[in-house]
């Protein structure tokens, strides 16, 4: 990191009096290199690690913000100057405010106008601005940044994460796709720049995985969109990519995502996630609370769950994925139910539930007098 901030590496950062800029030596030589560096693409993207990182640093380190920080200040301010008075850089230049999110397009011409990719790394870069406005304790930074990373956010949300259900585009488009891969202002499309796999387009919306990342992606849109996106074809995905989808899914399922990261190789995961990440990140996501998956703590300790490994009938057994009940929908006999789950008492009888009624069957079903979810239970 110093190297770059000192400007001793080989590709050094210099400033650009033209356009008022941070670009590297590379990209002012080609107007090619590092993704169009030196023309102002993807400044936002890239730049936001070194923030991130540098938010980081300092901290644990203020030698580090006192030695350093007026640098990390003029790449802060390529992608998020706050200062309108400034003669050095514009205002947030890859903010649209119209759009009401960034394009990651610079000097170049594009036949669909501007376009952007990857939205989580964009709101991640301002998520790393304010993490390096509550370092260098800069209110003025902390506001703007805020204000950036939510409409970032709103962006993300609306025009990005469509799901099956969006107002945004024509039903076919979002009926077949559940997330947009490139956004450009006069098309839009599910594929990525480098292929047309929906796991490919999933995964560049995801990176890199930190806090902001549970903001992004909400319990819902997960829920919705990882079965048909990545789940459906998890086992053929390259090593790479797995790491990141692993800790989406333990938005949703935790205990299954744990199982899963097992199975990882941390040589083949991609240079931006590690294995302890994985897992803490796994750590620590709630189980959420839903009629679907209820944890209740009663006064005799007992867990409910639909996870095995969190239902205290089923742990024992050290039974993996979910149990209570399993993803065919039967719910084991080692399943411990509570018994003032309202839903449960509801749809009690064989007749509350009409595959049991069907059946002619009589009594009680769900559960059974001796506790057993039977097969036809809703």
């Amino acid at each position: 990191m110093i190297p770059w901030l000192i400007g001793e590496n080989k590709n050094a950062l210099l400033y650009d009096e033209d356009f008022g800029g941070v670009i590297t030596t590379n990209g002012l030589a080609d107007f090619m290199a590092d993704f169009g560096n030196g023309r102002y693409d993807d400044h936002h993207f890239h730049y936001g690690y070194f923030i991130y990182a540098c938010a980081i640093l300092g901290k644990f380190d203020n030698e580090f913000v006192e030695n350093y920080g007026h640098v990390v200040d003029s790449i802060v301010a390529d992608v998020a100057n706050a200062d309108s008075k400034s003669k050095y850089f514009p205002i947030a230049r890859h903010k649209s405010w119209f759009d009401g999110h960034s394009w990651a397009s610079g000097l170049f011409q594009e036949g669909n106008g501007k376009n952007q990719e990857s939205s989580s790394e964009a709101v991640n870069c301002y998520y790393a601005v304010y993490l390096w406005s509550l370092v260098k304790k800069d209110s003025k930074l902390n506001y703007f940044s805020r204000l950036l990373l939510a409409s970032e956010m709103r962006g993300a949300k609306t025009y990005w994460h469509i799901g099956k259900n969006s107002n945004v585009y024509n039903a076919e488009f979002s009926r077949n796709n559940e997330m947009v891969g490139n956004l450009g202002g006069l098309d839009v499309n599910s594929r990525t720049w480098f292929g047309t796999q929906m796991y490919y387009v999933y995964g560049i919306q995801t990176l890199p995985i930190t806090s902001i990342t549970e903001e992004l992606f909400d319990y819902e849109f997960v829920q919705s969109s990882y079965g048909t996106a990545i789940a459906s074809s998890y086992e053929n995905i390259e090593m790479g990519w797995k790491g990141f989808f692993v800790c989406i899914h333990a938005i949703i399922d935790p205990v299954s995502s744990w199982v899963e990261a097992q199975k990882l190789v941390t040589s083949k995961l991609d240079s931006g996630i590690s294995l302890t990440e994985i897992y803490y990140w796994i750590a620590t996501r709630p189980v959420k609370t839903t009629p679907g998956n209820v944890i209740v703590d009663n006064k005799d300790g007992v867990n409910y769950s639909k996870f095995c490994a969190l239902n205290s009938g089923c742990s024992s057994s050290q039974l993996k994925g979910r149990c209570c009940p399993t993803l065919e929908g039967f719910y084991l006999g080692c399943c411990a139910m509570d018994p003032s789950n309202t839903i449960v008492k509801e749809k009690k009888s064989c007749n509350s539930n009409a595959r049991c009624k069907s059946l002619n069957l009589q009594g009680d079903c769900c559960p059974t007098s001796s506790g057993i979810f039977l097969g036809c239970c809703d």
